[in-house]
């Protein structure tokens, strides 16, 4: 499906801003009074770009306005073209230079998502973390219409991506509080605009994967969405089929079974909130979404100063087996890492969005955030001139954890405390028996001194990219670990 971005293709309209709107630069000044006359679209914030997309869908399918079976309803090809016309507006090759798009403020504690992309699971991945980052980077769920070939573009063929579109709106709908508040933020994969990246990072992860088959063990729950990903196409047949179907492999099944399995059936079509439904334009393609790559991730990493984090067991292996070839000394930090592996940390779980994200622009955890991106700031991935000053640092570090650790848990009582008198969250937790609305696990920080070993990442920035200021390391990573 992927092709050469270009910057002909589609007529689409440009990005209209009127002399009195808010300007696209994010200064907050008027049009008129800022850009107007002086900057090219290309030059257009992230944050305008995001809240560009999020009032494409809003506006398109009334997100605000119809509850989600109506959404299922008035989903169709118009509509889906009409979006993605939007996305290949808003991130065109001609409007989009990767050069610039980053802000070069690398102080500011950033998070980069790196795992499975699904809309359904990164909902979940982002309010976990959400208190305990200043933003988080997600790379974009919905695909750039610019590098898909023609017969499976959502453009020329919106048909085919309606079942899709359904996710990428639940997600966004999920997201519009986070990403208006700016605490999320949307960022293109580099290999859209930059083909020739996106090869050289899939020619390093075949290499890097070339004796280390992949163990399904590590891919957790995403096994289970892949099922429910595959059983939603099934679903679109009728029940008849589906049972004529399940006779032909089981002979023996007995009319009781039946009718279990056709209650089942039922029951997950309408309880299923990603299920698009039976109708003529149901069927279409499965978009898979794994995510951008260890190698591609790094690379986002220098351009945004970010570090990563992750939720899926394989790609925190990558980036522990990408840590673990370097020397001695760039594992100085050792002795933190444990320090946190020992403490049991909690995240929020099942609560409802905008509820989520009033916790975390109310300031919540904001000392254990300060304390973490102090910690950031001070680890420059640079070798160490004096390894004892260093330790002393380590050491400095580990008993503000402590000290921090028990600000936070004390938070975190009144947050549950919160919770338990929400009438909403009480009458939820009587119906479906639990009042487990926070999660608990562990934060798992890695914390290469040097950098990853994959020295080829930046290697990779420095022969794509034209700016001087990257972060030139990545010295931090973090794995949320739950308890099962």
């Amino acid at each position: 499906m992927d092709v050469e971005a270009t910057q002909e293709g589609y007529p689409l309209e440009p990005l209209r801003v009127g002399r009195n709107d808010p300007c696209p630069c994010g200064s907050g000044r008027k049009y008129k009074k800022c850009c107007l006359g002086k900057r090219e679209l290309s030059q257009y914030s992230l944050r305008y770009r995001n809240l560009q997309i999020l009032a494409a869908a809003f506006d398109i399918f009334g997100l605000d306005k119809r509850n989600w079976d109506d959404v299922k309803k008035i989903i169709s090809p118009d509509r889906v073209k009409a979006f993605y016309q939007m996305v290949a507006d808003i991130w065109s090759p001609k409007h989009t230079d990767m050069d610039t798009i980053f802000e070069s403020n690398h102080t500011k504690l950033k998070a980069i998502y790196m795992g499975d992309i699904q809309p359904e699971l990164l909902a979940r991945s982002i309010f976990r973390f959400s208190l305990y980052t200043d933003e988080i980077l997600v790379v974009n769920p919905f695909h750039n219409p610019w590098v898909i070939a023609p017969e499976y573009n959502p453009i020329e063929h919106p048909e085919q991506w309606l079942s899709d579109t359904l996710k990428v709106l639940y997600f966004l709908r999920e997201m519009a509080p986070w990403i208006s508040a700016g605490i999320v933020t949307l960022i293109p994969d580099p290999g859209d605009f930059k083909r020739s990246l996106r090869v050289q990072t899939w020619k390093l992860a075949e290499e890097r994967f070339k004796n280390r088959p992949i163990d399904m063990n590590e891919m957790g729950i995403y096994k289970d969405i892949f099922y429910k990903e595959h059983l939603r196409v099934w679903l679109t047949a009728p029940n008849e089929v589906l049972i004529e179907k399940i006779r032909e492999g089981n002979p023996n099944i007995s009319e009781e079974e039946i009718a279990v399995l056709r209650n089942t059936l039922d029951d997950f079509r309408k309880n299923d909130p990603l299920f698009l439904g039976q109708k003529e334009f149901s069927s279409g393609i499965v978009v898979g979404r794994a995510g951008v790559n260890l190698e591609m991730g790094l690379v986002l990493c220098h351009l945004a100063g970010a570090f990563p984090y992750t939720s899926m067991p394989l790609r925190w292996k990558e980036l522990l087996d990408a840590s673990d070839e370097l020397p001695d000394i760039a594992k100085i930090w050792t002795p933190l890492s444990k320090s946190f592996a020992g403490l049991e940390f909690s995240f929020l779980d099942r609560v409802n969005s905008q509820f989520a994200c009033n916790l975390r622009q109310d300031g919540r955890l904001e000392s254990f955030r300060a304390f973490l991106r102090r910690l950031w700031n001070s680890i420059s991935g640079d070798i160490p001139a004096n390894t004892k000053a260093i330790e002393d640092n380590v050491l400095a570090f580990k008993d503000e954890l402590a000290y921090e650790y028990q600000k936070a848990q004390a938070e975190w009582k009144q947050i549950d405390r919160e919770l338990s008198r929400s009438i909403t969250y009480s009458a939820l937790a009587a119906l479906t028996g639990t009042g487990a609305f926070i999660a608990t696990g562990h934060l798992l920080f890695n914390f290469p001194l040097l950098g990853f070993a994959l020295k080829t990442s930046y290697d990779l920035v420095e022969r794509n990219f034209k700016r001087s200021e990257y972060r030139k390391r990545v010295p931090m990573s973090v794995f949320i670990d739950l308890k099962k």
